[in-house]
């Protein structure tokens, strides 16, 4: 393409490879709204780009290499803390479910797939002492069978299916434990 001049009429005309003359005037019009309008577009990039660019230096970011530790750190937010002394009830669930929290992370690090299903079964155990608390009022600090006489928490036979399920992933040759619908003592 180039811009040529009738050298008989004046006219100043656009020229083609293919030998097409168009009439500069009669497309200055679509020429001028087209090559606006670019300009328009590039102002408008241009412009959003600097605010972004101020507003990621108005937030500090700066592009930085992390550790896989420190990646992971990031993705997971702060490490959840523990009351120093929890004394009630829900004091202790909470201390319970933020100590798993901070398990289940922990156990992520050691790339130990079956490491980390434990954290299946101690939320688990968090989510059957808090149903027996709120339901019947069961102490679950003193379930176990260090403490003979005490409430013992149920386990309904969803839950029980959710541990088996946990413990085959864990240990694959395990007997697992069978509802029986009987207290065991």
């Amino acid at each position: 393409m180039k811009i040529v001049q009738n050298p008989e009429t004046g006219e100043v005309c656009i020229e083609l490879k293919n030998d097409e003359v168009y009439d500069i005037e009669e497309h200055l019009m679509a020429l001028t709204e087209f090559v606006s309008k670019q300009a328009v577009d590039v102002f408008r990039l241009t412009n959003s780009y600097r605010k972004i660019v101020g507003r990621l230096d108005s937030l500090e970011i700066r592009i930085m290499t992390l550790t896989t530790k420190e990646a992971i750190a990031l993705l997971r937010g702060a490490r959840k803390e523990l009351p120093d002394s929890p004394q009630t009830p829900e004091e202790i669930l909470e201390a319970m479910k933020a100590a798993a929290n901070n398990y289940y992370y922990e156990a992520i690090a050691t790339n130990c797939h079956t490491f980390i299903e434990f954290t299946g079964l101690i939320n688990e155990y968090i989510k059957i002492c808090e149903r027996n608390f709120k339901q019947r009022g069961v102490d679950f600090t003193k379930t176990s069978v260090h403490f003979p006489g005490e409430p013992k928490l149920d386990i309904e036979g969803w839950e029980l299916d959710y541990i088996n399920d946990k413990l085959r992933c864990i240990f694959p040759d395990l007997k697992l434990v069978k509802e029986t619908g009987e207290d065991d003592g």
